[in-house]
């Protein structure tokens, strides 16, 4: 069955983050596991390919996107289960420790 909520856009943006992960992410998910913090390259990444700030307004430098707009990506891309060293599902969150 075709989804009809999403269009090509969407697919789009969810293969751009599932190229992300592949390359950025799954390579290093167990050192982040075990360190407990995602390196500050694999952020910096991520903000270089737009994955960042997604609905922060373009005026402040953000993607001015909906929060419904950029959801069809992370939860089915994830290399693992959202955790505290997981940017699968934490993007709008720090990863440093306290």
């Amino acid at each position: 069955m075709k989804r009809r909520l999403y269009g090509p856009e969407h697919e789009a943006f969810r293969e751009t983050v599932r190229t992300f992960l592949a390359k950025e992410v799954t390579p290093h998910y167990e050192k982040w596991e075990a360190d407990g913090v995602v390196s500050r390259d694999a952020w910096l990444a991520a903000g270089r390919q737009g994955l960042l700030g997604l609905a922060v307004p373009e005026e402040y430098g953000g993607g001015s996107r909906t929060t419904t707009a950029s959801r069809p990506c992370w939860p089915r891309s994830s290399p693992a289960p959202a955790s505290p060293a997981s940017p699968s599902g934490c993007t709008t969150t720090s990863s440093a420790r306290t």
